[in-house]
């Protein structure tokens, strides 16, 4: 029973963080940084129901911390992120990418590695062990997707010319000289 409240509490923060994510994009890009923002999602009912849905989920998960022994509920809490990236995905209409999910996964793994190493024995060789592997698997896999050629969404593409005129009759880009 605390277990599905677990999740119940990660789907909830996750939904909340979705829903307030989308409200906050589809504000007008000038309030960027400034206390107008604010008042616009204010206004906002995505926004409103976003903190709403996410104050539930914490409100859960407060529960489940009380409830569950550490090493158990946060793993279980963490799922948010994953739940969020499900969630996200259709509403964005971008496919969601298997390195997005491996990454939030790698999470996941990461944050149970280090609750179940804490309860071994906080003194022991093990925990920093384990948090040295999960810390190294995590920037192996952050490293790999970033040296991937095909794995970030903006390509490289090469610049097109301008086509404008610097004047003299050639293009901007051109050096002037010939050839030919």
């Amino acid at each position: 029973m605390a277990v599905m409240i677990a999740l119940a509490a990660a789907l909830l923060a996750g939904a909340g963080l979705v829903l307030q994510q989308r409200a906050a994009e589809q504000a007008p890009k000038t309030y960027f940084l400034r206390l107008r923002l604010m008042a616009d999602l204010i206004r906002r009912p995505r926004w409103l129901a976003g903190i709403a849905v996410m104050a539930a989920g914490q409100l859960l998960s407060v529960w489940v911390l009380g409830h569950l022994d550490l090493s158990v509920a946060e793993p279980l809490l963490a799922t948010s992120l994953i739940f969020a990236l499900l969630l996200a995905a259709p509403l964005s209409d971008q496919p969601l990418r298997a390195t997005e999910l491996v990454g939030a996964l790698v999470l996941s793994l990461g944050v149970t590695a280090l609750s179940v190493a804490r309860t071994v024995s906080s003194h022991s060789a093990v925990h920093n062990k384990a948090g040295v592997n999960c810390a190294s698997v995590a920037m192996a896999g952050i490293f790999a997707d970033r040296a991937h050629p095909c794995a970030h969404r903006i390509s490289a593409r090469p610049r097109r010319p301008s086509g404008r005129s610097n004047g003299r009759g050639a293009r901007a880009n051109d050096t002037g000289s010939s050839s030919t």
